[in-house]
């Protein structure tokens, strides 16, 4: 497995390291290339030399999914890893003073829903925090961003111009608030004994299509179906940024 994970790095070019980083944080490609992206990214992370120039990929395509590791390497023995972690830290936008899993303002699992609210239309935008956070939460297990992905939880490719910001604040805090149309939670009752749950996606005479959440479909033939119900709570879960993530998740002040 290691030496296929070399293969894959395809050379020690700042951009066969890039390509890594991709396939790395990639959800839509196949578990074993990922994986071996994931061994060959950790098996150069071992060498000094390769580590900086993991780092330099990092500062060529704004990896923000590495922002940890980043923040790590700004405390390397190596001066040339030291270096490298810099310029990465300033194309990620990172404070280099910042202690990984501890930035600075207030945490908002401590909030209450209507100040974090407030916080929100007064923060500017930040793209690439926004995509940090969306894969430190696993927001990617449920949510798709690129129009070739298969659907899993509502598409997100454009959600800025769908909703206003009020909205998508809301909607992340509480999420049973309002569910997207064609995403109500269907739980199904089979003959069998069964529990099915997901997403109506097609409704014929003699079978319904359902898409869980992590996007694959099912058919069931009508004649299985034993009970049928909708549920107003919404399958994406409250507290996104509590327990855990509480403490790296903060808005400015």
């Amino acid at each position: 497995m290691e030496d296929e994970a070399a293969r894959l790095a395809g050379g020690t070019s700042i951009w066969a390291d890039a390509a890594l980083l991709s396939l790395a944080a990639s959800k839509s490609g196949s578990p074993e290339v990922h994986e071996l992206a994931v061994r060959a990214l950790d098996a150069g992370w071992r060498q000094p030399a390769r580590r900086a120039q993991i780092l330099k990929a990092v500062a060529a395509i704004a990896h923000s999914p590495s922002r940890e590791r980043v923040l790590e390497a700004l405390k390397d023995s190596d001066p040339a890893v030291v270096s490298a972690a810099r310029q990465a830290a300033a194309a990620l936008r990172i404070d280099p003073n910042a202690k990984p899993g501890k930035p600075t303002g207030p945490v908002i699992a401590k909030l209450k829903t209507d100040d974090i609210v407030a916080a929100v239309l007064k923060t500017p935008g930040d793209a690439r925090l926004g995509e940090d956070l969306f894969v430190r939460l696993n927001c990617v297990k449920c949510h798709t961003v690129k129009p070739d992905e298969p659907l899993r939880g509502p598409f997100l490719g454009n959600i800025a111009s769908t909703y206003k910001r009020r909205e998508l604040a809301e909607a992340v805090l509480i999420p049973s608030k309002s569910i997207a149309q064609g995403f109500v939670t269907n739980v199904f009752v089979l003959d069998d004994g069964r529990l099915v749950t997901g997403f109506v996606t097609q409704e014929a005479a003699d079978q319904v299509t359902i898409r869980d959440i992590e996007g694959k479909e099912l058919r069931i033939p009508t004649a299985q179906i034993e009970e049928r119900a909708k549920q107003p709570i919404s399958m994406m879960p409250e507290g996104l940024v509590k327990g855990d993530h509480a403490p790296r998740l903060r808005l400015a002040r």
